[in-house]
């Protein structure tokens, strides 16, 4: 009987680790405003950064990684992060800060790092979804990018023709709260999703939250 071969969250296989020969790579340190002093993989290895699988300790098991700048989309802040990308699977593996973003520095909240559930969760929304019960009963329908647009246009502009200024949202947190006017009451040229508070962002990236209009 054959075994089956285990699956990663992004449906592909396992892949086989071998025992590296790479020297240890000295990192970079980045002293921040407190005192603190983290240490990053250097940008020249990012191509092909090696680490130990923890999972296989004792042994030293050394997996691949391509480190790939990106940002966080979990609130405005955009804090920079390095998606570790497995070089055998190209899956994810975690998000770690990036030192060389001229905001953050490397350093992130707790919800930096999280973001790998949002891209992975099983139960993330992928496709534009149209409340059809009442609100609360979780009834919804699968529509097109095109019809989503659409309607949310269309009541934008209704909303807009009874009061120029009628359309607003939030964005923020305590003490760095912005409310903005928006200026799309035209419908958008290409497909977006809401990620966070007032973002649009490309349909394939970034994972979606229910919202209902």
């Amino acid at each position: 009987m054959t075994k089956p071969v285990p699956q990663t969250s992004a449906g592909t296989a396992v892949p086989q680790f071998a025992t590296s020969d790479r020297k240890p790579v000295k990192l970079t340190e980045v002293v921040h405003p407190d005192g603190r002093i983290s240490q990053y993989p250097p940008t020249d290895v990012w191509d092909d950064w090696v680490e130990w699988d923890g999972k296989e300790w004792p042994r030293r098991v050394a997996r691949r990684y391509t480190l790939v700048p990106t940002v966080c989309f979990n609130c405005e802040s955009a804090c920079g992060l390095l998606a570790y990308v497995d070089k055998d699977t190209y899956e994810i593996r975690k998000f770690e800060g990036n030192p060389v973003h001229p905001g953050s520095r490397g350093r992130n909240c707790a919800k930096g790092p999280a973001t790998h559930n949002q891209v992975y969760d099983p139960e993330r929304i992928l496709y534009p979804l149209k409340r059809v019960g009442k609100r609360g009963e979780g009834k919804w329908e699968r529509i097109t990018w095109e019809q989503a647009l659409t309607e949310i246009s269309e009541r934008m502009r209704e909303s807009r023709a009874r009061r120029r200024d009628g359309i607003v949202y939030h964005v923020g947190r305590p003490g760095e709260d912005i409310t903005v006017t928006p200026t799309f009451a035209r419908r958008p040229r290409a497909p977006g999703i809401t990620s966070g508070p007032g973002k649009i962002v490309p349909a394939p990236i970034m994972p979606m939250r229910a919202s209902s209009f």
